[in-house]
């Protein structure tokens, strides 16, 4: 009987996450149709949307003191633990690479040497260093709004080692600085 309780609460379980994540792909899917927004009404959309993640959400959804220790820690945190991350940049505030800038002009070794906590260091420390090369000249992350959205992304999206997931938590987090 106990194990039928189980099964019971599982599959409970699984439909309540199916529900939550069709409501979310239907959120942030685009129409089928494009839809002419004004910009006032898409700020205060947008308003909308953050004002309600920030309401529901569990406190700061990252660990961060700047828009560039953002953009590291999102590359750094790809197939790597979050305690690992936190041991990395601290490496890099002890060392004075947790910016953009200083990333761009580190030698590659006392980056690697700084970031070996998540593993992919190598791998890991040329995607910084081509991130950093690729937002230097648009003014690091905080350029990025002074872009349309959908620039931005593409830029960040050419950025080798840069997907998806990594760009929209850059841009959300962006985005989450520059609201009143």
């Amino acid at each position: 009987m106990r194990l039928w309780r189980i099964i019971g609460k599982r599959k409970e379980m699984a439909k309540n996450m199916n529900q939550r994540s069709e409501i979310v792909e239907a959120t942030l899917s685009p129409p089928s149709t494009p839809v002419s927004v004004p910009q006032a009404e898409r700020a205060n959309v947008i308003r909308h949307v953050a004002t309600t993640l920030v309401q529901y959400s569990p406190g700061h959804w990252w660990e961060a003191d700047s828009a560039d220790e953002v953009a590291v820690g999102a590359v750094l945190t790809q197939q790597t633990r979050w305690e690992n991350v936190k041991k990395a940049i601290a490496n890099l505030k002890r060392e004075g690479l947790l910016s953009l800038k200083a990333i761009a002009g580190a030698c590659t070794d006392k980056l690697e040497d700084a970031i070996r906590p998540v593993g992919f260091y190598r791998v890991k420390a040329k995607r910084l260093a081509a991130l950093a090369n690729a937002l230097l000249p648009v003014g690091c992350v905080q350029g990025l709004s002074h872009m349309g959205i959908r620039e931005a992304r593409r830029l960040l999206l050419s950025v080798n080692g840069v997907g998806p997931e990594t760009a929209d938590s850059i841009l959300l987090y962006e985005s989450f600085a520059r609201m009143p």
